[in-house]
Formats: structure tokens, C-alpha cells, sequence
């Protein structure tokens, strides 16, 4: 902000012509100049540095025959008059000398030499106004006037600048209107900046009446938090007893009390406490409608052993058990966030995607009246365009690249979001089509290119398009029926390309690939893909290594699969599971009416391979991992413990990341009689038996000790090997808050300093935004100075967040808060200049 302080004389010459003339001749010798003039809000006081650079001015000394004005530029605020005094600080509506420059004579002001000046102002604060400094012969100079201390906050309130809505910075005002919550989503696996939905997260600050802004350090306060915290594996150093009282039924088991609400599915150690018999036990999703105990020797869990099994939870989170004798427990090892691991239960797989147009050849406009074909225009004219088709209407066509819905999808949800690069409120009607083609093209300049494409059978209108203003966002009308028909193609792939053509009549200009990459059409897709509950993938062919394609199954970013090995008949029944390209060939054995839960990656092509050696041993497809479980194609020998006692385990010794949170592992009972192997979080009591039935091969997983990676394991004797097969991570969505900070004219366009646009990007990130509550974080910045070029500009602050991994495939949303009256200042979100 600007402050005005006139230093005038109040001298009143009296006397002969002759000391008239002589005083004239006096003032015509006589000059000075501000070089500076700064004033501290937050102590109300103004620094002023005058230079005598007068020829013969004689030495001046009386300072108290110098007067001080203040002129505010608002007229509420009248002038005031600062009068001397050698007091410093000075008081109130006084100034004084606080040094001169030269050292000649300490107390004169002599020419060449610098004079500071000190004010102590009245009223509350600085207000604009331009410093006029006058020597006692009335000779002044005059210079504009900033009080450093800038106070801005972040509103809710918005206001149109040449067609673009802003939100609205205000001086000094911390909260003044309603609450409100401006958002970033990333969806799945996206990564990068984002600025938020609600107007791009662009605020305002007119400059009327500004001169300057210095250079100064600014404190930044974000008012932040995320929706989800991490995703991924979260296991409990002692297990937690879930054990059901009810035998022969399945029954509900209510986890709500042990696990978070944001918790997806847990993981569960099946033990059978008996020395001597065997009995059957399993676990489901309570939404799971397959019935795995439909014959009553199903599940079955030989004396005193044990296995794992990891099911989805409910929205209540419950699960369900079933078990032939109170002596099988239940043992809640740990539990999973977020949609990795994802769970295939209870019907359709749902899947959300955002797509972009990707490339200049990627959207295109196509004149009708010659039907000649644009792909490099800056914007899209839907449909009547002045510049390319003397306004006449076009056919305008968008494709959207690698399109990761499989076959047999059922589509939800489609719409387009356009990025408005023109005010437009005329009649404006559109009629949508899709390109009937499984794997559409880019376009080109030929002919007719748009037109010649074989249109959909399927067609949306959008009449009474709304009104476009400028820089906003508009969402067309529901586009399913159009994507649906593309997707039951029968020629239709996972990651296939597809066009969507629109025409019509009226005018609505959208930002294209070459006016804005950032803001070209984005194709927003809700769909169900079409899996059952859980999927048989068992192996058609017996006794031969069988690639398993899962890639209608699971999302196209899924990088393993969760397996149920089940076996539905008497005797040891050999199957093997593998990664492709792996070299892998041991039999493994599971035990009559047994199962085990297997963790498999996959390669590219979302492959894997299974052999199993009887068609009653069933393989059911349970889940999905997309980052949260690491694989080893050829799996980890790890070295055998000490016998008979639990010892403790350290991964770092097999190159275990520090970042895994549990082990994936592979035993196998290589005696002709049974043994005892055991594993448990590092650092647990737990205690359980621990048998495995003889020659028979299952996987198990355990939770790791932060931070020294280590686990416990117990092994009766050396005929068991263990393995490691991979290992559990939490994943989290590491994400920091940004400003980009810019000078604009009234014309929207940025204004030019010595040539450059006046842009500062991503200045101020914050730390890592890893909570769901809210949090307050300051940063500190160096603002390098802008000097006003004209009244109309202003400053704008652009708030982004900044993904730098995503690896879980969650959605996730980050949340700022503005112009919340609950709030402390302290807490708002502001930018402050920091006064040294």
C-alpha cells in the first residue's frame, strides 16, 4: 500500500525587496531528491532518505523549521502535519532526524549528504499517499510511498475481470464471508499439477492506487488437508483375536472397533488349536455369494496348522466365518486402505477415468460449406466459427487415447469438460456422436475427414447450451449411451482409442490441445466392469503351464493379483503359480478339501501362469494390487533360524526396501511328516500352533518391525524352506500445496517488465499433505518487487497441489479452506509480507 507524506515549508517571507530577491536567488541554486520512502505497517512509522543536492544551498540546521504533511488518497482521511522532534522514536505525529550521511559537521545537513527521516504517523495504520519532502526555503520533492507489512487473505467472494472469475483477495480482512471448501482431485494413478475445480483456484487483488510493491519475504499460510490418508497394508505387531462363537453357519464378524472406517479389507490367520483332528474354517466378504463350505469337509485345516486369507470388509466393516469346531480361530493380523489391494466381490468392479486430448491431431474442425478440415486452431469454435469458416458451422471431432475400459463394461457416467476460451450467451444447440469404430484414428488435414467417419447409431443432444464465460469449465450432458455403444463393439480392447464428433447450430469457442494442453477437452468416464463374484480363472487343461489372462478382470494399471487356491476334493492335489518369464517348476502340494491364498504379479499383458494337476482344485480371482505389493518373479531363499524358539528375522539382509511394511512368503513341508513353522510381526507375543501337513507348499504374510525390518519366525526343524515372494507397502499420495503468483492488465493478458512475462511459478510448496484432518502450514518466500506500470493491473495468486507419486491408484481430493470465520487469523489462508 501507497502512503503520501508532504514535507512543505510554512516560512513566511517578510521584508525588503532586496531579501526577497536574495531568498529567490537562494531557491533558484537549491534542489533535493527522495531516493526512498518506506513505511512499517506493523509499527505505523515512515522511513524517508532525502539527498541536498543543491549547487550553494547553505547548510541546513534548523530541522525544526522544517514541516511534515500526510495526505492520504482517501478523503475519509484528512491531511495531517508531522511536526519535529529530537526524540527517537518519535511520538505520534512527529518526525525526526535519525542520521545524516556525512560526518563533516554531525548535526548539518550539507549538500551532497543524505538525511533520514523517521515518522511516527497517526491513525491505525498506513494508508496510500505520495512523501513530498521541502527544504525551509519551500523548495520539495515528491515520491510515491509504500508501507511495507502487506496483508492479504484468501475469500471466498468472487469478481469478473474481463470474462474470468476470480476469487478474491482483501487487504487486512481475515474472514468476512461464508466458509468454503476449494478442491483438487487427482484420480487414479495421476500424478503432476492440478489446479482446483472451483474457478482454477485463481484469486485477485486490484492494484488501484498502488505504486509499488517491494521486494520483500512474504509468509505464505495454506489452510490444507487431503480426503484419504495412506493406502496399502497397515499390519498389528500382536494379532487380535475375531474368533466366532457359532458353528455349521456363517456368521457376521464386526470389525468396526479393530480397524479404521477407511479400512477396505483385512487379513486373517486361520488356525486350527487342535492336536489331534481336523476341522474345517474359512472367511469371506460378507458381499462374497459364492458358499465355499456348500460340502460340510470343504476348508479344511489339518491339526494344530494354519493358513491366511485376506477378504474385503463391507461399508459397516464385516466380514463372515464359518467353522465345523469352536477349536478353529480366527486372528485379525491387519488390514488394507483405499482401492489397493482391490477387492473383485459383490458384483461389478467399479472404475472411474479422465482423459485428456493428447495431441494436435487429436481435436479438428471441418467446415461444411467446403469441408475443409483445421487441426492446429487454438480453440474450437462448436460450431459457427467467424475466423476459419466465415461463420458458418462445422463438425468438430475430439479423440481420447488409450481408453483403459475393458470389453463388456457397464458405462455409468460420461461426460466432456470444456474449457470456455470466449464470453458466448447466444442460442447454441449440439447434437453428440461417437466415431462406430473399435479403434478410432487421429485426424488430418484431407477433406472431409471428420464427415467421411461413420457415425454412431447413438446421438446426445445438448440444446440450450448455458452461457460460456471466459476461462471456466462447463460440463456437456450425459454421454453414455454413446461411449456404451463404442465399448460393446466386438472388436472393442482395453486401451483402445475412441472419437466423439459433435454439430449443430450457435456458437461456444473451448480452449484445443494447441491453445491450452492443460485445458484442451477432457473425457470424464464412470463405468462397471463386468466380473463375477469372485471369477473362476482355473486352467481348462490339466497338467500343462496355462497363461491366465485376467486384463477383463482387473484395472489396467493392476500390476498382481490376489489368488484362492481351493481345493474340492480327498488327497494332496499339486498346482503351481507363477509370473511369466519366470522359471519357476517346484510342485506344490495342497492338502485335501485345503486352501491357501496366493499373491502373483503380472507382466504387461496382465498375464499370469497357473498348472494344476486335477480339475477339483479351483482358482478364484479375489483381488488386485496396482503398486501396494512388490513381486519377485524368481522368489527369495532365506536362510534357516535357529531351531525350536523364535528368532528374529531382519528383511534388509534379502534387499528388502525400508518402504515395505510386511512379507509375502512361501513355505513348504519338505518331510515325509508334519512340522512346526511359524511367523509373526517383529517384536509380537503371539503364539499359535504352528503345523504344517507334510510335503504341502502355502503362502503366508506377516507385518515387519519399523524401522529395522525385521520379522520372527519358528521352525521345529530344517525340512521347511521359506521364501519370500514379495513384500506389502503403504502407499502413500505425496502431495505439496504451490502458488504461482502473476501480474495481469485489464485485458486478462499478463503485463510484460523489461520484456518478460511477470510470472513467478510454483513459489511457496508446502511439506507433504498427508493428513485427513485440516492443518495450518506457513511458508516463507522472497517476492522480488513489482513496480505498478498501470492502475488497472492486478495481482493474481494461482493455488495449485503438486503430486510427485500416486502409485496406489487412489482418487484423492486435496481441500483448501478460505475465508472461514470459526478460524483464528493465524489459521486463514493469507499472504502476509514479512516485516524485518
Amino acid at each position: 500500500m501507497i502512503w503520501q507524506v508532504n514535507l512543505a515549508s510554512t516560512t513566511k517571507i517578510h521584508g525588503a525587496s532586496k531579501s526577497a530577491l536574495q531568498l529567490e536567488g537562494d531557491r533558484a541554486r537549491s534542489a533535493l531528491s527522495i531516493s526512498n520512502a518506506k513505511g512499517d505497517r506493523n509499527n505505523n512509522t515512515l522511513a524517508v532518505t532525502v539527498n541536498n543536492n543543491g549547487a550553494t544551498l547553505a547548510p541546513v540546521s534548523d530541522f525544526d523549521k522544517m514541516d511534515v504533511f500526510v495526505f492520504y488518497d482517501s478523503a475519509a482521511q484528512p491531511p495531517v502535519r508531522l511536526t519535529y522532534t529530537a526524540t527517537n522514536p518519535p511520538p505520534a505525529g512527529q518526525w525526526t532526524k535519525t542520521s545524516l550521511s556525512g560526518s563533516f559537521e554531525p548535526d548539518i545537513w550539507n549538500p551532497t549528504e543524505d538525511l533520514s527521516i523517521l515518522a511516527t504517523l497517526v491513525g491505525a495504520s498506513c494508508a496510500p499517499g505520495t512523501v513530498t519532502v521541502g527544504f525551509p526555503n519551500g523548495i520539495t520533492d515528491t515520491s510515491p510511498f509504500v508501507c511495507v507489512g502487506l496483508d492479504l487473505t484468501f475469500h471466498s467472494e468472487t469478481t469478473n475481470i474481463n470474462g474470468t472469475t476470480y476469487y478474491t483477495l482483501k487487504s487486512e480482512t481475515p474472514a468476512d464471508g461464508t466458509a468454503s471448501t476449494v478442491s483438487v482431485v487427482f484420480p487414479e494413478a495421476t500424478t503432476g499439477r492440478r489446479a482446483p475445480t472451483s474457478n482454477a483456484g485463481k484469486f485477485v487483488f486490484p492494484l488501484t492506487g498502488v505504486n509499488v510493491i517491494p521486494a520483500a519475504n512474504w509468509d505464505l499460510t495454506y489452510r490444507v488437508k487431503r480426503d484419504k490418508v495412506n493406502a496399502g497394508w497397515t499390519w498389528f505387531t500382536n494379532a487380535v483375536d475375531i474368533s466366532i462363537g457359532a458353528m455349521g453357519a456363517w456368521t457376521d464378524i464386526d470389525l468396526s472397533s479393530n480397524v479404521p472406517p477407511e479400512a477396505t479389507g483385512v487379513v486373517v490367520e486361520v488356525v486350527n488349536t487342535n492336536q489331534n483332528n481336523d476341522y474345517t474354517g474359512v472367511v469371506r466378504a460378507k458381499q462374497d455369494v459364492r458358499d465355499y463350505m456348500s460340502n460340510a469337509s470343504f476348508q479344511e485345516i489339518y491339526r494344530r496348522t494354519h493358513r491366511w486369507q485376506i477378504v474385503k470388509l463391507d461399508s459397516s466393516r464385516v466380514i463372515q466365518g464359518h467353522v465345523s469346531s469352536l477349536n478353529v480361530d480366527f486372528k485379525l493380523l491387519g488390514y488394507t486402505i483405499g482401492s489397493d489391494p482391490a477387492y473383485l466381490m459383490n458384483g461389478p468392479l467399479s472404475g472411474t477415468m479422465d482423459i485428456r486430448v493428447s495431441t494436435g491431431n487429436d481435436d479438428a474442425e471441418e467446415c461444411l460449406t467446403d469441408n475443409s478440415v483445421i487441426t492446429d486452431s487454438t480453440d474450437l469454435d462448436f460450431v459457427e466459427d467467424n475466423t476459419d469458416c466465415s461463420g458458418n458451422p462445422q463438425e468438430l471431432g475430439m479423440r481420447f487415447q488409450s481408453i483403459p475400459i475393458p470389453p463388456g463394461s457397464t458405462i455409468t457416467n460420461a461426460y466432456i469438460m470444456f474449457w470456455a476460451d470466449a464470453n458466448d450467451s447466444g442460442a447454441t444447440n449440439l447434437t453428440f456422436y461417437g466415431e462406430a469404430i473399435d479403434d478410432a484414428t487421429g485426424f488430418s488435414t484431407t477433406a472431409s475427414d471428420i464427415t467421411n467417419r461413420t457415425k454412431t447409431a447413438a446421438s446426445v443432444a445438448w440444446n440450450s447450451v448455458p452461457t460460456w464465460s471466459k476461462n471456466n469449465s462447463y460440463q456437456s450432458v450425459d454421454l453414455s449411451t454413446i461411449i456404451q455403444e463404442i465399448i460393446d463393439r466386438s472388436g472393442w480392447a482395453t486401451n483402445n482409442d475412441l472419437v466423439v464428433i459433435a454439430n449443430g447450430s450457435g456458437t461456444r469457442v473451448a480452449d484445443s490441445f494447441e491453445g491450452s494442453s492443460l485445458d484442451a477437452p477432457l473425457l470424464h468416464v464412470e463405468y462397471l466392469e463386468n466380473v463375477s463374484n469372485p471369477p473362476d480363472i482355473s486352467p481348462a487343461v490339466l497338467n500343462i503351464w496355462t497363461t491366465i489372462d485376467v486384463s477383463n478382470w482387473v484395472s489396467a494399471n493392476a500390476d498382481g493379483v490376489i489368488l484362492l487356491v481351493d481345493s474340492q476334493a480327498t488327497g494332496q492335489k499339486d498346482y503351481r503359480i507363477r509370473t511369466p518369464g519366470s522359471d519357476e517348476q517346484a510342485e506344490n502340494l495342497i492338502n485335501n478339501f485345503g486352501n491357501t491364498l496366493f499373491f502373483v504379479g503380472l507382466n504387461t499383458l496382465r498375464h499370469f501362469e497357473a498348472y494344476i494337476a486335477d480339475a477339483t482344485t479351483k482358482i478364484y480371482l479375489i483381488g488386485e494390487t496396482k503398486g501396494s505389493v512388490g513381486y519377485y518373479a524368481t522368489e527369495i531363499l532365506t536362510a534357516d533360524p535357529a531351531t525350536g524358539s523364535w528368532q528374529e528375522m531382519d528383511a534388509d539382509d534379502y534387499g528388502i526396501p525400508t518402504a515395505a511394511s510386511g512379507l509375502i512368503l512361501h513355505f513348504d513341508g519338505q518331510d515325509a511328516s508334519s512340522d512346526d513353522i511359524g511367523f509373526r510381526h517383529g517384536g509380537s507375543t503371539d503364539d499359535w500352533n504352528k503345523g504344517i501337513f507334510n510335503a504341502t507348499h502355502y503362502q503366508a504374510a506377516i507385518g515387519l518391525r519399523s524401522p529395522d525390518n525385521v520379522w520372527e519366525e519358528y521352525m521345529s526343524n530344517t525340512g521347511v524352506e521359506v521364501w519370500i515372494t514379495g513384500y506389502t507397502r503403504s502407499i502413500n499420495l505425496d502431495v505439496v500445496t504451490n502458488v504461482d503468483i502473476i501480474v495481469r492488465k485489464a485485458d486478462n493478458t499478463i503485463r510484460l517488465v523489461g520484456g518478460n512475462p511477470y510470472i513467478l511459478s510454483a513459489v511457496a510448496p508446502t511439506t507433504n499433505i498427508d493428513t485427513d484432518t485440516w492443518q495450518t502450514q506457513t511458508i516463507t518466500f522472497a517476492f522480488p518487487g513489482y513496480t505498478v506500470v498501470d492502475p488497472t493491473d492486478y495481482l493474481e495468486i494461482d493455488i495449485y497441489v503438486e503430486a510427485t507419486s500416486n502409485l496406489s491408484g487412489e482418487t484423492i481430493s486435496v481441500d483448501f479452506r478460505i475465508d472461514d470465520p470459526a478460524l483464528a487469523t493465524a489459521d486463514q489462508m493469507r499472504v502476509v509480507e514479512v516485516v524485518p
